[in-house]
């Protein structure tokens, strides 16, 4: 190949290269706001809330843990005609480059079930976040009040 087809053909595919490896940015991804319903004597579930901001490319939470155990599933919330319903999410939570994703009460959230003890107020529970590309992140979500919004619990 000349000098003249040789740069007619690798300048492209060069520069074509350099733009998708510049799109591939990782996901630089923070939790706050993390917070918990305290839960009644007999009650062995709740829900947990949070906000998740992604700085960097797209990523999704995958799964959450409870080291110091119980059960946490990813649900999506839905309400239509007045009923709330709430279904888990099989795929995880999308989350895309450069958003902030809210966790709040009557929309998606942490189903938490199978807990051992009740949860009091101002106690926190630690949680594993699963991110699919940013790995794994440790949070302690607080315990608010057992009728606590997202207003009132400070967010």
């Amino acid at each position: 190949m000349d000098e003249r087809t040789r740069r007619k053909f690798c300048r492209p595919g060069l520069f074509g290269i350099l733009a998708l490896l510049a799109s591939c940015d990782p996901p630089s991804v923070a939790v706050r706001d993390a917070w918990v319903r305290a839960t009644g004597p007999d009650q062995t579930s709740t829900a947990m809330y949070l906000t998740i901001e992604n700085s960097g490319g797209a990523d999704r939470l995958t799964s959450v843990a409870l080291p110091q155990g119980g059960e946490a599933t990813l649900h999506f919330g839905t309400n239509a005609g007045g009923i709330a319903r709430m279904r888990p999410m099989s795929e995880g939570l999308e989350i895309a480059s450069g958003s902030e994703i809210q966790l709040r009460p009557g929309g998606d959230h942490v189903m938490i079930m199978g807990l051992a003890a009740p949860l009091r107020e101002g106690d926190a529970v630690p949680a594993v976040l699963h991110f699919e590309k940013a790995g794994d992140r440790q949070i302690a979500a607080r315990v608010e009040a057992a009728d606590a919004d997202s207003r009132s619990a400070g967010r």
